[in-house]
């Protein structure tokens, strides 16, 4: 991880910590989460459960899987 990369993520350590979501109600937290992910070029699907985001990174042609 670079140095670049740990500041970026460190910024957003911060500013979910500022912007609390309690319970259930963590709409905005995930939107950010998805947004961040999709702009790392992962395949992203929303809504999961209701708030959930599950990300895909591809590599190869292989269906093998990290985990599900």
């Amino acid at each position: 991880m670079t140095v670049p990369d740990r500041a970026e993520l460190a910024s957003l350590r911060r500013h979910l910590h500022r912007h609390p979501e309690t319970a259930f109600d963590v709409d905005a937290t995930a939107e950010l989460v998805a947004d961040r992910l999709a702009a790392a070029g992962l395949d992203v699907t929303r809504g999961i459960g209701g708030s959930g985001v599950v990300a895909t990174l591809r590599r190869g042609t292989s269906s093998r899987s990290i985990g599900r």
